[in-house]
Formats: C-alpha cells, structure tokens, sequence
C-alpha cells in the first residue's frame, strides 16, 4: 500500500442546520407540545447522526425525536420528524436498503420507523433497567442489535419484532456494537474493558478480549473478518485472530489520553485524535506513524474516514472541523463555524457531504466541493421536573424548610407549616408576622383552612393532626389514628369532614363536630402523597404513584386514573370540578377530564431544562422562550390563543438566550446571551438581520430606545454598549460599573438610560453622548432589575434581599421601599399608565401596588405557588405575564391581579419575556437556546 501524506485543510466554512425560507414554513408544526404555535429550534443533538445507504438522507439524534432531512446539494430540506415522547434518542441507523430507520432511546426501547413515510412501525423492548447507548443493522438487515447501559444486547428480528437472542457477558455500560461483513458474527465493546465476539445467529459467546487498561472506545472487523482490532481509551492498540484468538499488539505511540479514534473500510489505516488537538495517522499493517496533523487547537472529538478511504475529517473542541486529503500533500480546506467542541462528524457513503454535530447544539451539513453549504437544522433538548415544596429564609421565622402554604378563605392571612415543627400565620396585606403556633413534636408537613375560616388543622410527621382556632390561636383537638407519618390534607366544601392521607398508605375521614374517625379508605400501594376534595364535594381524590378517585357518600373506588411513570408529588380540581391535574416525579403534567377519568385529557411534558427567558411582542400574540445550558441554542415562538407553532428556526446564537426585546414598532426582536452577541432578527422573515460583537461576556439585559433607533446591551463584562438599529453600528460603550451589568431601561424620553449592577448601584447615563449622568446607592444590595415610571420622575429597581426600591429621579432621594415579607419580591415592572407597579413574589404571587402610596391594592393569593421569575404589563395595562419557577409562563389580569391562565409547555426554565407593540403577541426565550411566539388575542 502507498504510504498516505496527510496536510491540513486551509479553508473554513460554518453550518449550522436552518432551512433556507423556500421549504422552512412547515416543519416548525410538526408533533408540537400543548400549547405551541411555532417551533424555533429542534432540540439538542443526544446521538449520533446516520446517512441512509443512498447518502440522500440524514436522520439526527435529538431530545425530541430523530429528524429526518433530504441531504442532496440544493435540495435540502426537513422531510419529517420521529417524535420520542419517553425519552433522549441516543442512536440512529438506516437499514442496509434504507427501508427501515431504527432509533435507540433512554427509555429502555427501540423504535423501528418506515424509512420511506417516516411511520412508526413497531417498539421493541423497555422491560431492561437501562437506555439504549447503541444500535446496528446485520448486513441483510433483518436483524437488528442493540447495547444497552443494564449490560447486555439484544438481536431482534426486524421483520416480526421479536426478540432473536439476548446476549449476556457484559458487567458495564455496552458501548459500541458492529456486525461483521458476513453478519454471523457481533463484536461488543464495553466499560469492563472487554471485547466480546458473539454468534450471531444463536446469541452464545464466541469469545473475550480482556483490555488490560481501559474500556476500547472503538473497534472494527478486518474486511476479510479475520481479525478484529480496537483502540481503548489509553491508546492501545490490540488486535485479535477472530478463529484463535491469538493477540498482537500494535505498538503504536498514541499517547496516554485517547478521546477519539476511526478505522479506514478499506485501507489499512487508523487515526487517533489527542487532547492536544493533533491527530496521528497510522498504518496497521507496518505500524508506522504515517504523520501527525497540527492545526486544531483543542482536544479531538471526532474522527471519520469517507467511504473510499481518500478523506478524512476531524472534530474539535476549538469549534472547527478540519479535511484532510489521505492520499496526496494538498490542502483541501478547513470547516469552521462551530462556536462551541464539534463531538460527531460522518461522510456521507458518496463522498459529497459531510455532516457534524457540535456542543454549540447545531448539525451542519458541508459540501466538500462548495465553500458555502446550507443550513439544515438546529437540535435542542427539553425537560421538566415538578415540585411543590417551598423554602423561606431563616430570617423570615422558620428555622427550617417550608413544607406547604396556605391562605385563609378571606385571603387575610397566610398560614405556613415548616420541618421545624412551627406554624406561622402572617398578615397578608402587612406582611407582617402574627404568631407561631407549638404543639407538633415533629415536622409539620400540610394544612388546610376550614371554609368558614374559623378553625385550621395542620397534619404532622408526629403522626398526629392537630386542630386550632384562627381567632385565639388557641389549640382545639387533637386527631389520632393513622400509624405513620401524616401527609397531606383537605377540608370538603360544606366543612363537616377532614381528609387525611398517610405514608401508611391509608385516608381517614374525620368529623369535624364530633372530632371523630368515621371512615378508611384503603388501597393505595405506596405512601399517599396528596388528597383533595372536588368542588362540589361528591369526589375524593388522592394520590401515590396513581391518581385515585373515590365516591364521598358511598366511599367506594371510583376510577383508578394510571399514566405516571413515576409518584404522583401534588393533583388539583379545577374551579368547575371538571378537570384534575396532576404533577408528577417523571416530569410530566397530566389532565385529566372527571367526566370519563379513565382517559387524560393531554400530557404536557417540559422543556429537559429550565426556561430561562420570556418575552411578550410589541402586539400581545406572542411569546418568545429560550432554555438550559446544554439546549441554548434556538429561540421559540408560541401563538398563545390558539396554541399551535406559526414560525420557523431563528439560528444565530452558540449559547443560551439572557434577554430579549421587541422594538417599538414589533419588526423586530433583538436577543442577547452567554455567546456575548446581540442579534436583531425580522419578526415577518424570521430572518438574522444583524450579529453585533462588542462584548466580552454574556449579554444580561436589552432594550431598544422609545425611536427604536437605539439598542442597549448590559453584560457581564461590566459595560453597557449602544447600537445603532439604521446604520447596524456600534455608536458607544459606557464604563464605570465594577460588577455585572443585570439591568438596564430607557427613559420614557429616550435621553437617559438607567442601569443596574452587582456592584449595588443604580447609574443614570446621557444616551447620546454617553456620559454618566449620577448614581443612585444607598443600604442595598445588589441591583437585579431596573425600570423607570412612565412619566420619567421615578425609578424602581429591586435589589438582592428581596425589596424593590423607589427614587426620585431628580432628587436621588429615596422614595418608598417595597417589601413582600415573609417572601422576596423577585423582580418589577410599571403599568403603562405609571399608576401601578407589578411586582413578583417568591410564593408564586403577584402584587400589584399603587405607585404612589406604596400600598397594596390587590393579588391573586391562589393563583400559583410558585415563584415569580420576571413580569411585563402588555402594552394596553390589561394584561401581566410572568414566567415561573415550575417552568411556566402565566398571564394574570392586571386590573384585578387574579391568575387568568398558565401555558403548560413552558419546559425550559425562562428568563426574559416581552410583548408586541399591539399586545396581541408574547415572546420568551429560555435556557434551551430557543425564542417561542405565543398568540394571545
């Protein structure tokens, strides 16, 4: 064989996979969650990615679902979408005549698809204790293999989806699994550091390779299935005769941390990638180092040789992907693009594309014979986790965790129950604290609220259930029965009865006059972790890891409401007794329709991450939401009246979304993140407009000046930046805060901007000419949001203990200080009109309180228990939006302040929302990289 001569590849080019606009109106409403209207973005790549045997197609990985997209130069575009609702997908592959796609999920399954029409076929497996790392067509592709994170493999027919064989052998983690050309042999690789050779046919162990050091991270049958060889992890190389199982060893100086390797097909090659970023050649046949390839920067993700053995192409953590001609010492070119490591990479079998998939969350798609290939898609991930536990500071009374909260019928006074042993009432509109109630011996865990509000009974690890007097405080009776731990209780409507339920698995009814035992309901399995009376008091439901629903008169089971995964933490009856939601630890929400129980309405399922970022357009109808660190990447757009995706792929940013804007007249939104880029898209195209670069750290906060002329960037880097929105140039950077920029706004004039910092002050700047115009300090802490009242006299900023402050804008004196006490006020914003300041609240409250007087004027105190993030007034004052710590987005009526609804699919944790012009649209970003649109009139 002719020794290669391998140099580096000098030109670069970017792909990150977005849709050109001709063919990207569609596949943004495809298998859309609850309450979308567009899709921006497609979820994190989870896998690997496959080209079908006629290298046309590509199937991708991601946290949604495998998408599928038509690869031909010139015609790219989606072609469906698999949704996976259970899980990651963790692997993909294309039968050998590319009629079947199968996947590999973390649920424990594989799913088999038609290759053609994308139709789900048929699921094989789930009964194992772990996901699928891996799956492989046989040569004739009917038989399908695949490892799995419980040890072992399995073989299934492809035609019948019944399991062939099982294969078992392996103590750790299966890691790769390949046929041999002939498809009557399988070779394993594994984290208990072997190589194990299987019969394919009957499932029996043919053999073991011990690997000495470490686990083999690749391995490879020679194409005369003679020997196979593997490269683990130290860089050793061991080759084995597949009938004697004789062992040579390859002395090959790869180094001691291997992260990557690839063998050639037809060549006897093999290359190895460093932590340094160069990549060494070798020739298996003599061991020779054939050359060492210099030009990335960081460690080498990923290696792969085109099908006929004349290319190959690196991966790095450096963001670029490099080509290299194994045959002659030419430069061919480097790809370059990838703002964060590329950690997947593959040729297509016809040589003409490569496809890459990076830690920035994108897969690109690169011509090798063009230098500007199109853009495919964006992949991001969601999830969710529901909670209803409550932690207060301890300086607020409570010694120890908050376990549950409660407000009296009245809505006077807030009852708290902590691990301490206490109950706290407080005064509602003072926030002041009344008293603490002793008597339980342990932690108190719930409580409830007679309907008359003269008595409440609070339940306790003590076994016990206490009642007491709202008027005296004085303790009435004590309840005694249950022989564990009490959880959770509630009052039925006309107040004659208590619930209780247990981690004895029990509910006990109790008469409220008599304060006796009547009744026990049993058949829970597991502890019963909630119990609520429906609105008319004829229904009883209670919860384990079912939903239970029984009749109150009869006390017979009346449905058993199966669908959770996992234990069921907290459920609820609507107002009109004719839904019941229940939230759940595998991270779903569930509907559930009273009147045929046995069916859920829907299923909401979350982002995988938290929504860091929500926004409202300038025309109320739409939301924008971004999400978590490893889905940061995309921005979705969600129409809130008539939940349904509307929009196509924003791509742009590399890292999560911190803040969003709608300029004054909803053209555009302008976007800024962890990557230290502003972005400016067109609300009509959904077209980038602009990248500005000027940052050196995440961009906090924006705002466009009343014009619209002007953008305002705050970062981390300490600096405030100014753009010019006509020009698209930088006009100025203002200086002078020592910490963090967190917030920033614009005079209603559009002459002054205020800023706020950790470095607890609050900076009043000249716009136009960039100057520091003075400073607002004083006894707070640091400063994490800023806004100015209509009319431009006042400033309000909340600061990190939790109070929002008030400033004379000319005087720099102090106006009112607001408190939320006993909880945090957690962020603030003015009505149009200046008459009313919204505040958000740590107990999932919002306060509304008069700008003037400083007091209280209404709240909604059962809207939502979870905490406020941030908030915005739609443009006409009718409408306040917030997003929340269960990863929701709500709207509340601004003139009333009571709760009007909640978007569901708020999956990713949210940190900015914005409204149109018209109030007619909300956007949010959120952690998971994406921008969602919400109609909502």
């Amino acid at each position: 064989m002719k020794k290669a001569r391998l140099s580096l590849i000098t030109l670069l080019f970017t792909f990150l996979l977005i849709l050109p606009n001709t063919f990207a109106q569609d596949h943004t409403t495809w298998s859309l969650p609850d309450g979308a209207v567009a899709r921006l973005g497609k979820g994190e790549i989870t896998g690997n990615i496959a080209f079908s045997p006629d290298g046309n197609r590509l199937a991708v990985a991601s946290a949604i679902g495998i998408w599928i997209y038509d690869v031909r130069p010139g015609k790219e575009k989606e072609l469906n979408l698999l949704p996976e609702n259970k899980g990651w997908v963790t692997s993909v592959a294309f039968s050998p005549n590319g009629s079947i796609i199968a996947s590999g999920c973390t649920d424990g399954t594989v799913r088999l698809w038609d290759g053609v029409t994308g139709h789900h076929r048929t699921t094989l497996g789930g009964d194992g204790n772990g996901g699928i790392t891996t799956v492989a067509f046989s040569p004739d592709g009917n038989t399908i293999a695949s490892g799995s994170y419980d040890h072992i493999i399995q073989e299934w027919d492809t035609q019948t989806g019944q399991l062939k064989n099982t294969l078992y052998g392996h103590t750790g983690f299966v890691n790769y699994v390949v046929y041999s050309s002939d498809g009557e042999t399988i070779a394993s690789t594994s984290r208990d550091k072997t190589v194990r050779l299987w019969d394919a046919r009957t499932g029996k162990p043919k053999t073991t390779f011990i690997e000495n050091q470490r686990e083999a991270i690749c391995v490879a049958f020679s194409p005369d299935r003679k020997s196979v060889t593997s490269v683990n992890k130290s860089g050793k190389v061991h080759s084995w005769n597949t009938r004697t199982g004789a062992h040579k060893s390859i002395r090959l100086r790869m180094g001691l941390a291997i992260p990557s390797v690839a063998f050639s097909t037809n060549e006897n090659l093999v290359a190895n990638g460093k932590i340094n970023g160069y990549v060494m050649l070798w020739d298996l046949s003599t061991s020779q180092h054939i050359t060492t390839l210099r030009g990335h920067t960081n460690r080498i993700s990923a290696i792969t040789f085109s099908a006929d053995g004349k290319r190959i192409a690196t991966a790095s953590y450096d963001g670029t992907i490099k080509l290299w001609n194994t045959r002659i010492k030419e430069n061919m070119r480097v790809l370059e693009g990838h703002k964060a490591g590329v950690y997947s990479i593959a040729f297509s079998p016809d040589n003409k594309i490569i496809a890459t998939g990076g830690w920035d969350g994108t897969v690109r798609l690169w011509d090798v014979h063009i230098a500007q290939p199109p853009v495919i898609s964006i992949l991001k991930g969601l999830r969710n986790t529901i909670t209803r536990q409550h932690k207060l500071s301890k300086r607020h009374g409570h010694t120890e965790a908050v376990t549950s909260l409660v407000f009296s019928p009245d809505g006077k006074t807030l009852a708290t129950t902590s691990a301490d042993r206490t109950v706290r009432l407080w005064d509602r509109r003072t926030r002041k604290h009344i008293i603490t109630l002793k008597g339980h011996t342990l932690a108190v865990l719930d409580m409830a609220f007679s309907p008359d509000g003269e008595t409440f009974a609070t339940v306790s690890v003590d076994k016990t259930v206490r009642l007491w007097d709202t008027r005296t405080y004085k303790h009435k009776k004590t309840l005694m029965g249950h022989t564990n731990p009490v959880t959770a209780i509630d009052y039925s409507p006309d107040g004659t009865t208590i619930a209780t339920g247990s981690t004895d698995n029990t509910i006990r009814l109790w008469d409220t006059h008599t304060h006796l035992h009547r009744d026990t309901l049993t058949g829970h399995v597991d502890v019963v972790s909630d119990v609520e009376f429906s609105p008319d008091g004829k229904t009883i439901a209670s919860a384990d890891n079912t939903v239970r629903l029984w009749d109150s008169k009869t006390l017979k089971l009346k449905n058993t409401l199966i669908g959770h995964t996992k234990s069921v933490t907290a459920l609820d009856f609507s107002p009109d007794g004719k839904t019941i939601v229940s939230a759940s630890s595998d991270r779903t929400l569930r509907l559930w329709n009273t009147r045929a129980p046995q069916h859920n309405v829907s299923t909401h399922i979350g982002h995988l991450y938290e929504i860091t970022n929500v926004a409202f357009s300038p025309d109320g109808k739409t939301i924008a939401t971004d999400g978590s660190p490893a889905t940061y990447r995309s921005v979705r757009l969600w129409d809130i009246r008539i939940a349904q995706y509307k929009t196509h792929i924003l791509k742009g940013h590399t890292a999560g979304i911190k803040s969003l804007a709608f300029s004054p007249d909803g053209r555009t939104i302008v976007s800024g993140g962890e990557d230290a880029t502003v972005r400016l898209w067109d609300t009509h195209t959904r077209k980038p407009i602009v990248a500005f670069r000027g940052h050196t750290d995440w961009v906090s906060a924006l705002a466009f000046s009343p014009d619209g002329n002007t953008i305002a960037s705050a970062s981390h880097d300490k600096t405030i930046q100014l753009w010019n929105t006509k020009t698209l140039k930088h006009k100025n950077t203002l200086s002078g805060h020592t910490e963090w920029v967190r917030a920033l706004a614009f005079s209603p004039d559009g002459n002054t901007i205020a800023t706020g910092s950790w470095d607890k002050t609050v900076r009043l700047w000249n716009r136009h000419i960039g100057e520091h115009i003075t400073s607002f300090a004083g006894d707070f802490g640091k400063v994490t949001d800023v806004c100015i009242s209509p009319d431009g006299n006042t400033i309000a900023f909340r600061s990190e203990e939790g109070l929002v402050h008030l400033f004379d804008v000319n005087t720099r004196k102090p106006q009112i200080t607001l408190s939320g006490e006993p909880f945090n006020l957690t962020s603030v914003a003015y009505s149009p009109d200046g008459k009313t300041l919204a505040t958000g609240c740590t107990d999932g409250m919002i306060l509304l309180w008069d700008a003037l007087t400083g007091e209280i004027k209404m709240s909604d105190p059962k809207g939502n228990p979870f905490a406020v993030g941030s908030l915005t007034f739609s443009p006409d004052g009718s409408i306040i939006a917030s997003v929340n710590s269960d990863k929701t987005i709500r709207l509340w009526d601004a003139r009333t302040g009571k709760h009007i609804t909640k978007i569901l699919d708020a999956k990713q944790r949210s940190i900015s929302i914005a409204f149109s012009s018209n109030g007619n649209t909300l956007a949010s970003s959120s952690d998971d990289g994406t921008i969602l649109l919400w109609k909502i009139r």
